[in-house]
């Protein structure tokens, strides 16, 4: 009896290799499962012919046929409207990552991924994205881990996906709330960077590292301990209670009210709060970010309104004349490409941008900040193929 149960296995470090249609008697293989590094090893069965699989709307019923039998079984599968495909190579998927499909990924470290366009589906697997036209890094969960690579939890768009990530390709950050020091600082005047602030290095001397905040609209530079650096971090809570204030990009904040004061941060279109009237062409203000906090002085006032300058730069790709918009509801496997493996899962029903692949799949893109990789979804609106053990 046939039903619809939707996919194979999430991707792993290899898929479980079956031995080709026609295989001599006694043949045997044996792959490496488990999602992750040090995954364990599996002998498949002696056979004792060819192996079929019936397959009745995605679900797969296999069975060993010798040769003399083959006949009957052809006509068996035809009686049950089934048609005959080579055996699913892969195995059944492990219980751990289904687990961080569908987990809290929240009290997970976190970590700035660099190159969007870097990713893989197994760890030692080839490259699957491809760059975007713009780069928005992304922070992501961090679920497991190797010496050189990283595997991640992608969340985009209502989407989770399971990849892999060079160590490389993570931002340096700061793991604890850290003030910045500053030469000539005075009146309160000031910066601190917060945690998970994603930050290049500009050289160490001793216990001490200058650095510059990247992928933020309040560029700190300065001087932090170098026992704060890292490229994990546990993730803290945003303060969306933001200033309606704002400064021209590029205005410099300084530790004095004066054009020969040092630095303190550099605004690019982020709102700010003013303390106090000008005095003599400077304006003390506030600068609150989700990465760093500075205090200090501006030439300049600060102009009132919320200033949005983010509008237009996200969202679904246009112009793909073959593309459809189709209903696709939560729980529904995301596959690495038709036919082949699990590697994430919807977690938001809505309508998505699907293209029409082989005959019951569909091909969908998804925007990885800084990258973009194609994956595929198995079944039809209201019957989207699952991911076995997956509850969403």
């Amino acid at each position: 009896m046939c039903s619809n149960g939707g996919g194979a296995a999430i991707a792993s470090d290899a898929a479980l290799q079956a031995p080709p249609m026609g295989a001599t008697a006694g043949a045997t293989g044996a792959a490496r499962i488990g999602g992750g590094v040090g995954g364990r090893r599996v002998d498949t069965a002696r056979r004792a012919g060819p192996r079929r699989v019936a397959l009745c709307r995605g679900v797969g019923v296999a069975a060993a046929v010798p040769k003399a039998s083959m006949r009957a079984h052809a006509l068996l599968v035809l009686l049950a409207a089934c048609r005959a495909v080579p055996e699913a190579t892969h195995a059944p998927a492990p219980p751990s990552d289904v687990a961080l499909l569908v987990g809290d990924a929240e009290g997970r470290p976190h970590a700035w991924v660099a190159r969007g366009d870097r990713i893989r589906w197994r760890v030692d697997g080839p490259l699957v994205s491809r760059p975007a036209p713009f780069t928005i890094p992304r922070a992501y969960a961090v679920v497991d881990e190797d010496a050189a690579t990283v595997r991640v939890l992608v969340a985009e768009s209502g989407v989770r996906l399971l990849a892999w990530v060079d160590e490389a390709d993570l931002h340096d950050v700061i793991t604890r709330d850290t003030d910045v020091d500053i030469d000539g600082a005075i009146g309160g005047a000031g910066a601190t960077l917060f945690v998970g602030a994603a930050v290049k290095i500009n050289g160490c001397d001793g216990d001490r590292c200058a650095v510059r905040t990247v992928l933020s609209g309040v560029e700190v530079a300065g001087s932090v301990p170098a026992a704060v650096l890292g490229r994990r971090f546990a993730p803290g809570p945003v303060d969306d209670d933001q200033p309606a204030g704002w400064l021209p990009s590029g205005t410099a904040i300084r530790a004095a009210p004066r054009s020969d004061a040092p630095v303190i941060a550099v605004v690019h279109e982020h709102s700010v709060r003013a303390l106090g009237p000008p005095v003599s062409g400077w304006q003390e203000v506030e600068v609150i970010g989700d990465v760093a906090r500075a205090h200090g002085y501006a030439a300049g006032e600060v102009r009132d309104g919320d200033m949005n300058i983010y509008g237009g730069l996200l969202g679904e790709e246009d112009g793909d004349a073959a593309a459809a918009l189709v209903a696709v509801d939560a729980g529904a496997c995301v596959y690495d490409r038709p036919g082949g493996v699990p590697v994430g899962i919807v977690t938001e029903a809505s309508e998505r941008s699907l293209r029409s692949a082989a005959p019951g799949w569909w091909t969908t893109t998804i925007a990885l900040g800084g990258g973009k990789v194609d994956v595929a979804l198995e079944g039809a609106p209201a019957h989207w193929g699952r991911c076995p053990g997956v509850r969403p």
